[in-house]
This record gives structure tokens, sequence and C-alpha cells, in this order.
């Protein structure tokens, strides 16, 4: 039976959330070969996210299975205050699964998803609002514009860019008005700088010069609206997105595979007829399983302190020299995580 009065009852404040949820999925099953250095990179991009965001936020991390130094680790964090919510998983439920649970768990009216892996530029939060606070119906915003994303899921928002430009072009109160008139502007063409391009190339680990080929054909999707300019199309790793557009997502289940139903969510906010578009510039970048770059090296020991663990470096075969090998393994072991997985667990 009950014996006495809960404390906890007696309160009748309670600190309300912050408008700004910031959300960072981590998975780290092993502390051993591609995962070796991966710690490090969660422990970069949760520090850049508190160096680099000048507005007040809650943190949330869903731990999708990792193992016990992760964990132990992002519970010191939790108890330290310096995350706020802290989710953990027993077992790898998958990214769209622990993505989706995160953004209708999270208490805020604007939500932030990351990959763990992402590092946060200063004025990054500062760039994205700006495109949610000047576009109409935008469902997602990214810090990184790439051209390969420019026709991913994106029907909504050239319907959007259509309909501006006749309405516009009809309204004779817009047209007589010069301020008005220049406010909408739409571009096509190879308009992201080929150092944009180059950066994404390499911290993905792709080959740059092939990228520039197999994007040839593709042009980049550019609108300036009172201002503020964006390209069409959202990566993966980081994205803002409003809470009209996380109500809009329907409850469904997806596979256990990590690696599928990426895409799954852009899809679902284009047929609800959101916007998705992309700051002009980078503000975040991709760190990747290993913290490699020197500049990065140098953001961890200003931002988290000391140096990342030094990887064990293994000695390649000579036939990994060759590309079409690499990319046979590649697809190899791509298909073996993704089948694990699905029937493995």
């Amino acid at each position: 039976m009950r014996d006495g009065v809960n404390p906890f009852k007696l309160k009748s404040e309670v600190k309300p959330p912050e408008r700004i949820t910031i959300c960072s999925l981590v998975c780290i099953p092993e502390m051993v070969g591609y995962f070796e250095g991966s710690l490090d990179a969660v422990k970069l991009s949760l520090a850049s996210i508190r160096a680099h965001t000048e507005q007040a936020f809650d943190l949330i991390v869903f731990d999708n299975g990792s193992c016990k130094e992760v964990i132990d680790w992002l519970r010191a964090e939790n108890e330290a205050g310096r995350i706020d919510y802290l989710i953990l998983s027993s077992r790898n439920v998958g990214k769209p699964n622990a993505q989706r649970q995160m953004l209708r768990f999270a208490p805020g009216d604007i939500v932030v998803y990351a990959d763990s892996d992402v590092y946060f530029r200063p004025g990054w939060l500062e760039a994205e609002l700006q495109i949610l606070n000047t576009f109409p119906k935008v469902g997602e915003i990214g810090g990184q514009p790439v051209r390969a994303v420019t026709h991913f899921y994106t029907s909504a928002t050239q319907e959007w860019i259509e309909h501006e430009q006749k309405r516009r072009a009809a309204d004779p109160v817009i047209q007589g008005d010069e301020t008005r008139k220049h406010e909408f502007k739409f571009e096509r063409g190879h308009l992201i700088p080929d150092e944009y391009t180059r950066d994404y190339a390499r911290q993905f680990g792709l080959d740059y010069e092939q990228k520039i080929k197999d994007w040839e054909s593709i042009q980049d999707h550019r609108v300036t609206l009172k201002g503020v300019t964006a390209y069409m199309g959202v990566a993966h790793q980081q994205f803002i997105i409003s809470r009209e557009a996380i109500n809009s997502i329907p409850f469904e289940r997806f596979d256990n595979a990590i690696v599928k139903g990426d895409d799954k969510l852009n899809e679902t906010l284009d047929q609800a007829g959101f916007l998705q578009l992309s700051t002009a510039k980078p503000y975040v970048y991709h760190i990747g399983n290993a913290i490699t770059e020197d500049w990065l090296r140098d953001e961890y020991a200003k931002l988290v302190g000391g140096e990342p663990a030094k990887l064990t470096k293994t000695r390649r075969h000579w036939l990994y020299s060759r590309a079409r090998v690499r990319r046979l393994l590649r697809s190899m072991w791509r298909w073996s995580f993704e089948t694990w997985n699905k029937y493995g667990n």
C-alpha cells in the first residue's frame, strides 16, 4: 500500500522545455575496427553543438544499442547536465525508428536532428532558422547544400516555386512595386561552388572528380525569398524540422536494417506538401567514424580537450588500391551488414 505522500506531488513549479530541441542519434556497438574512433566523433559533435549554438536548447541523445563503454560515457554526460534527455535502447531498433521516436518525444516547437558524427559550425542555427521563418510550409532545412539531393523528394518544393513564379507574374500589385517584384528569385544551373562539392565528397571518403562526373547532368535549384537564399533538397545527416511537419508524420514501422529507410522521412514530408531546403553554404560537416583531418583534431583539442585516440593502423593489401576492387568489397560489406541487421537480430 502507499505510505505517506509523494513529495514530488507537492512541487508546484516545473521548468518548461526550451523552444528548440536538438536530437543526436548514437550507435557504436563496439570500440574496435570500423567503430574504433567513433566515440571521439560523438564527443566532438556534442561539444560543437554546445560551443556554436547561441540560443537555448534541450539536448536529446538516443543510444541505439551501443556498447558499455559508450553508454557509461553518455550516462556520465547526462548526470553532469550536458545531456538533458538520454534514451537507451538495449538493441538496435534501426535508424528510421529511432529517429522518429526522438522527433515525437522532443518537447520543443522546433526540432533539430543530427547523426552523432556531425560537426556544427558557428552560425548554423541562425542560418537554418532564417529559412524556416521566411519560407512557407517548410518541412526540413539542411545545413549542407548538396547537388545530388536537388531532386530528392522535392516535388512539393518545385510545385511551390512554379506556383510562386506564376502568382507573382500575374499580380499587378507586385509587378508595380519594385521591392516586392524583386523579393523572389529562382535560379537553375551549376550554382553550388565546386569547393562545397569537393568538401562534401571528402567528408564521405568519395572521389571528388568522380562525383563531379556523376553529378554533371544535375542542375542546382536555388531560390531567394525576401533576401534569404536556399538550395532545393536536404541531405540525411542533419536537418531542422518544424512541429507542424513532425505532426504530419504517420505512425508506422520499418524493418530493422540500419542503413535502409533513410529517405522515408523525406518522401513522407514531400507527399504532405512540405518544402525541403538547404542553407546557401555549408554549416555542418560530416566527421565520419574517425577524426583524421588536422582542423578537426584542432577543434577536438579546443572543444573537448586532449587528443582523439590514435587509431590502429593496418596495412592495406595492394589489391585495395584498385578502385573497382574497393567498390566490390564495399558493396559486399554493405550487403552483409544489411542482411545481418535484417535477419540476424
